[in-house]
């Protein structure tokens, strides 16, 4: 409750701190004038980091229907992406790619072997640590 707050916005504080010592150890002062102001932003936790996969799939999912498909993925399929994309040096950035090497180019390649057709709902599933896309079953 209250206590994690006071506790994050303390941890945040030192880690801005010691940010800023590498910067001044870093830069030259000169250099260091010239920024009118620096930002260090805190780590993502799981939960926005899910929300970010699934922010990056509706967009994908939206994508995929504009040409003539629907696409379901597996909750399987969204920790896999979020495994894979995940860096905590780069934070969320790699989120995107991953989608596109793992969903993406799974969907094409199902695509242009013809094993999916327009109108075909995309069931994207993980196997074996694997993203396979396949043509759903009927409901």
């Amino acid at each position: 409750g209250f206590t994690r707050a006071i506790d994050e916005a303390h941890d945040y504080s030192q880690m801005k701190e010691r940010v800023m010592e590498q910067l001044k150890h870093t830069f030259k002062p000169e250099f260091m004038n010239r920024i009118d102001e620096i930002i260090v932003f805190q780590n993502l936790n799981e939960q926005e980091l899910k929300e970010i996969v699934d922010l990056l799939l509706l967009d994908l999912k939206e994508r995929v229907k504009e040409n003539g498909y629907d696409m379901e993925i597996s909750p399987a399929a969204r920790e896999l992406i979020l495994k894979e994309g995940y860096d905590p040096a780069f934070g969320a950035r790699p989120l995107k790619r991953a989608i596109q090497k793992l969903v993406e180019d799974s969907i094409s390649e199902e695509i242009l072997k013809k094993n999916l057709l327009p109108g075909d709902r995309i069931l994207v599933d993980a196997e074996e640590g694997h993203i396979i896309a396949q043509k759903a079953s009927k409901k």
